[in-house]
């Protein structure tokens, strides 16, 4: 069984590679525990675990986790994944940004653009052309991370539980509605702006896919009109099942 995994800053994602596809089945933390108790549920017998990962300690915890259970790990890198790069500093680029980019293209007609959003720890805003090429994109905080940042780096501020943020609602009448208002309206301006600003480079309308999970990714669909809206899907989960297949690291399944 080939199971794709998703190591992220703060949770790790898997979901099954069936043929064309990747049947997401859970998101946990990085607690070992929570691990072996998911994958017995969810799994019989031996894994063969494509991994993608930002979090190289984590990767490294997940790996001797794997084997202790008898698995085998590979990691997809960004050489790996046979997405065309205009970039800078290409080697820098996230691997979950270039994943989800790859599978997002493999989900609309080749001769559209592509924004790809992703909202976890950090919100990312990236964009594909039409010649299939990721061009870059735009790195934010994400609601937790802003949360976060209000509450330790000031005396009175509470931490805020971001799952209770909604649509904009300003003014916010006590504290904790006005922190929730701030964050909505920095995760939606943000997101809007960006689309913007590529759309007009762009010379066309892309369609705007949307990864992951958080705030910012439910919200989406309805602040755009302009724009076609897929979503949101497990895109990094989706990359590392194309990019295993590319690679012809599937055929033993």
């Amino acid at each position: 069984m080939m199971v794709a995994v998703d190591i992220g800053n703060s949770r790790v994602k898997w979901g099954h590679i069936r043929a064309d596809t990747v049947r997401f089945t859970a998101a946990l933390g990085h607690d070992e525990a929570d691990w072996t108790n998911r994958a017995a549920l969810d799994f019989a017998g031996p894994i063969s675990w494509i991994i993608g990962s930002v979090q190289p300690e984590i990767e490294e915890r997940f790996r001797r986790w794997a084997a202790d259970r008898g698995d085998t790990c590979r990691t997809i890198g960004r050489h790996d994944v046979p997405q065309k790069l205009d970039l800078e500093a290409p080697d820098s680029v996230g691997i979950d940004r270039l994943l989800a980019a790859f599978a997002a293209r493999l989900r609309v007609p080749a001769d559209r653009q592509v924004i790809v959003i992703s909202a976890g720890t950090a919100i990312t805003v990236d964009w594909v052309d039409d010649q299939g090429t990721f061009r870059g994109g735009a790195i934010l905080p994400g609601p937790w991370l802003m949360a976060k940042a209000l509450h330790q780096y000031t005396a009175k501020l509470p931490m805020l539980d971001v799952h209770r943020i909604g649509p904009i609602d300003a003014p916010g009448r006590c504290t904790v509605e006005a922190i929730s208002a701030g964050i909505a309206a920095a995760c939606q301006g943000a997101c809007l702006q960006l689309i913007e600003a590529y759309t007009a480079r762009a010379g066309s309308i892309p369609v705007v896919a949307l990864a992951g999970g958080g705030f910012a990714i439910e919200r989406i669909p309805d602040w755009l009109a302009s724009h076609e809206v897929i979503g949101p899907h497990h895109l990094v989960l989706e990359g590392l099942g194309a990019a295993a297949r590319h690679a012809g690291w599937l055929e033993s399944d």
